[in-house]
């Protein structure tokens, strides 16, 4: 079984994966939400609000959306909306399908990136940013 299957079935309480189109259409648009530096990291210094995330009670209180985006860094893997809740129950099943993982709430604006050197950081998106 591959390390996404066992990251959907972990999840499959409440998830919906997006494949193909939709999937690609999704990265594209959050490509355009979110600024990205040349080595494929957020590029942090444009955000002047950004959080370094120390526990995942930290995400529970920042994000108050009930539901997230999963976007890993290979672009081949599908797209995943899940709710928060069910993402950090799974944290470890989700993270380990690929060495940069960002989440997004599309209600509330906000991504957290999960770098592969264990660093985790958050920030509000600018107003009038949002997924479809």
């Amino acid at each position: 079984m591959s390390l996404l299957q066992e990251c959907i079935d972990a999840l499959d309480s409440d998830i919906e994966v997006f494949i193909d189109k939709e999937s690609e259409e999704l990265f594209e648009e959050f490509e355009k939400l979110v600024k990205f530096n040349q080595y494929g990291r957020i590029d942090w210094e444009q955000y002047s609000d950004k959080v370094s995330i120390v526990s995942d009670e930290q995400l529970n209180n920042l994000f108050e959306s009930e539901y997230c985006y999963i976007f890993w860094n290979e672009m081949s893997l599908p797209v995943i909306k899940t709710k928060l809740e069910l993402f950090l129950k799974n944290l470890d099943d989700v993270l380990a399908v690929s060495f940069d993982t960002w989440i997004l709430s599309g209600s509330k604006n906000i991504v957290v990136e999960y770098f592969h050197d264990d660093k985790i950081t958050l920030t509000p998106l600018p107003d009038g940013a949002s997924m479809s």
